[in-house]
């Protein structure tokens, strides 16, 4: 889909969204997302196979998922992080990151090259997370340091 041709104004009713099988998949969007895409509705986000996409949110992009509920993450090797700090604007780093505030559980399976659910040394907030389930990621050492 392209923001260009229209297919954007898709977005904001979005609940679930699968990227299966997608193996050049590098990034989900090429632009700057604030403004363009907006995923407020989305419930559930699933990635499995997608073997070239080395994140999937950066931090602007995952403080407007507050619906989301349900994150799984499966055999995407190369993946780094689920959330890039890049993007970020110099004015957020002095307010409180709560994200996803209606998740309840993740699923991180066979990412041999996850080494961070997030590449920033903030403290992240999600106080509605009750289930993870980490399972063949051999280089994420400390899984969440930045959750409180």
């Amino acid at each position: 889909m392209n923001a260009d041709e229209g297919h954007a104004g898709l977005m904001p009713w979005l609940q679930e969204l699968h990227a299966i099988d997608l193996p050049k998949l590098r990034h989900i969007w090429s632009k700057d997302p604030q403004g363009i895409l907006s995923f407020k509705n989305l419930k559930l986000l699933k990635f499995c196979n997608c073997s070239s996409l080395r994140n999937i949110l950066t931090l602007p992009m995952a403080l407007e998922l507050v619906r989301l509920e349900r994150m799984e993450v499966k055999r995407c090797n190369m993946l780094e992080q689920i959330i890039n700090k890049e993007g970020e604007r110099e004015d957020e780093g002095v307010w409180d990151k709560r994200i996803f505030p209606s998740l309840q559980s993740i699923s991180l399976e066979c990412l041999p090259s996850l080494t961070s659910f997030y590449s920033g040394s903030d403290v992240l907030r999600c106080l509605s997370l009750k289930q993870v389930d980490i399972v063949d990621c051999p280089k994420m050492m400390n899984p969440f340091p930045q959750f409180q």
